[in-house]
């Protein structure tokens, strides 16, 4: 019984939060092509979603909390990771963010954002990381030279300016409004496969509840949609 109230806590706040009307109900949409496409897009709009976020908020922040060695640069890391996600090749199988929308400067940006991610962000020893092993000599007394100390000199990657920040801003509402148009027709691709269900089988399908995330699969892959 209390799964069946939750069940039905889960689809009451979904009907109070997509303000829907007494007799509209929303209901769960089985796997298709135009489900499938929806499903990929609304990812891929969270991605790009998320990466503008941190991006302006980034871009903003007053000089001292941009610093190379500022708490702050979590945000552009955290940005770059979410755009390049957008672009990395994984079970999104019915719809991909593309470069094709941009000029020939966001273009170059692009290529370079993804080496950065790819190469920096995601892994370590690459050209984007420099280091130089040193040994401190010192005149030893019989003429000779005496090995004192040893270390190391590390350069990486400082930080995203603040221009370059406020440009990926911009391409990924270049992105935005591309995966907008595409979410628009895939909404109406869905709503015609409903139609072609009939009336017997749209009555069959279950009410929509809350997605919940089932922590004890994260480690696999996502399935298609279904």
């Amino acid at each position: 019984m209390s799964g069946d109230l939750s069940a039905e806590d889960d689809r009451e706040r979904v009907r109070r939060v997509m303000g829907l009307a007494p007799n509209q109900r929303a209901v769960r949409v089985p796997g298709g092509p135009a489900s499938e496409l929806l499903a990929d897009l609304a990812s891929l709009r969270r991605d790009f979603e998320m990466a503008h976020q941190f991006l302006r908020h980034f871009a903003y922040l007053p000089q001292n909390e941009v610093e190379p060695d500022s708490p702050s640069q979590s945000f552009w890391i955290s940005a770059l990771t979410m755009y390049g996600r957008a672009f990395a090749k994984g079970r999104r199988h019915a719809a991909r963010a593309t470069p094709d929308v941009y000029g020939d400067s966001d273009l170059e940006a692009h290529r370079f954002l993804i080496d950065l991610r790819n190469k920096f962000v995601a892994h370590s020893v690459n050209a984007f990381e420099q280091a130089a092993i040193f040994a401190i000599i010192a005149d030893s007394p019989d003429g000779g030279f005496e090995v004192q100390g040893a270390g190391s000199q590390h350069s990486s990657f400082a930080r995203l300016s603040r221009e370059r920040a406020l440009q990926v801003s911009k391409m990924c509402e270049v992105q935005l409004a591309d995966i907008d148009a595409r979410i628009t027709a895939a909404q109406k691709a869905v709503m015609a496969e409903v139609r072609d269900f009939g009336e017997e089988r749209i009555s069959r399908l279950p009410e929509l509840g809350m997605v919940w995330i089932d922590e004890s699969t994260v480690g696999r892959d996502r399935p298609r949609y279904r």
